[in-house]
This record gives C-alpha cells, structure tokens and sequence, in this order.
C-alpha cells in the first residue's frame, strides 16, 4: 500500500497490515442494501455464536467433485480475530467448533475437480433448508470461492486507518447514491461518506487517512435512481495495534 508522504513516514507499528474488503451486489434497486451476497441491509449477530455452513449444491462435500472445504474468518465475543475451516457436506449444515461475533470473510479453501464451489455456500444459524439457513451472514455463491462483501468490524485493541473507498456499476445511463457507514460500539450507524455515483463508477482517496476504532461496523450500501442493477464496492486501510498509554 502507498501512502502519502505527509503521514507514510509516522506509521511506526509492529503488527501493521493491510486490510481491502470487496463486495458485489446484483441486486442494487430503489430500496438501499448493503454490498454483500445476501441482497438486503446486512443484520449482524447480536450475541457470539455457532455458525453453520452449507451448500445448495451436494456436490461441494468432501470427495466430490466441487468444494470440499470452507474458511470462515471473524471476530469471536471478545472481537478478538478468530478463523476456523470446516469440512462441506453438501446441503447438510456443519456447525463451526468456535463461536463468531462477526463474519466478514470465507473462502473455498479446497476443492474437487470443478476447481470451486458449485453451489452458494452458506454461514448462518436457524433452520437450514436445501443448503440454505434462516439467517445469512456470509456467502459464496457459485463459483466465486469467495465471499464478495462490503463489510468489515474491527478488531479490538486496533484502529482501521481508511485510505481509499472505490465504487463501479454496471449501468450505462443510471446512478447509483452510496454511502459509507460506520456504528462504533455501543451507538447507531452513522453516514461517513455520502456520493452520487455517476455511471461507470467512482474512485475515491483521502489524503489523510480516515480511523475507525476498535469494535466498529463498517459497511457500504447503496441504492438507484432506476430499475435494478450492479454496484460493487471496496476499500483499502492499515490495520494498527492501539498504544499503550
């Protein structure tokens, strides 16, 4: 990551490392949702809990030909970073070890002779149903081996320093408004950021970086002028452990 010269040098810390979360939505309409899988405003588990992961497809489970497991990466109740990878059988849910507070990644970690997942893949809790559970936090749909969220907490004992946020669509006339929010512990979501997005997209750097503290939510939404369309949504930032005072 480059950053400007009048704060590059100032960045000091053990444990620095980049973060760039990247999400896709097809489902972008007159109604705002966040840009994730799931295609509606992102709800975010209350309380740490067991997750389940699941596919449509029966064809991504061990020995198959599709995916055979599955890494799912978050916050655990102490928002401390916590990952687990967990071996697919098809529709029938598996139930993570660990208990996540937040997930906001998994990936395809290995897979059969398709070289990826055939079906959506599934982190959620509730009653699962051809692969598919009552409440969805996270998604791979087919294909992808990835995730494809605009959504990110930050750990505890760290602050995000955000240096870029970018924005595209798929429509040639119409205009998507978006917006970056962000909830600190405790408080409500609050805009950070607000853009009309001219067709095509939209590129967006802050010269000084922008910080979120620990146990933020971040996430983009967005909606548009006409009609449905696709609007994707990424953004860069350094991860810095706090110091002790």
């Amino acid at each position: 990551m480059t950053y400007p010269v009048e704060w590059r040098a100032s960045l000091h810390y053990d444990g620095l490392h980049h973060v760039n979360k990247f999400g896709f939505s097809t489902a972008v309409g007159a109604t705002e949702i966040t840009i994730w899988d799931g295609g509606a405003i992102y709800a975010y588990p209350s309380t740490a809990t067991v997750m389940k992961v699941s596919s449509a497809s029966t064809a991504d489970a061990a020995g198959s030909t599709g995916a055979l497991t599955f890494l799912v990466s978050g916050l655990d109740a102490d928002y401390a970073e916590v990952s687990e990878t967990v071996t697919l059988t098809g529709q029938t849910a598996v139930n993570t070890t660990k208990k996540f507070l937040r997930v906001f990644r998994g990936y395809v970690a290995s897979a059969g002779a398709n070289g990826g997942n055939v079906g959506d893949i599934w982190i959620g809790t509730g009653v699962t149903t051809g692969g598919v559970p009552t409440v969805k936090y996270a998604g791979a749909l087919a294909g992808e081996n990835q995730t494809l969220m605009a959504v990110y907490t930050v750990p505890a004992d760290k602050t995000l320093l955000l240096e870029n946020l970018k924005l595209s669509s798929s429509a040639a006339v119409k205009v998507a408004t978006v917006r970056l929010m962000a909830r600190p512990f405790g408080g409500v979501f609050r805009v950070q950021e607000k853009f009309t997005m001219p067709a095509g997209g939209l590129s967006w750097a802050y010269h000084v970086p922008k910080d979120f503290v620990a146990k933020t939510d971040i996430e983009v939404r967005a909606l548009t002028s006409v009609g449905t369309e696709s609007v994707s949504a990424s953004f860069d930032g350094a991860l810095i452990p706090n110091r002790s005072t």
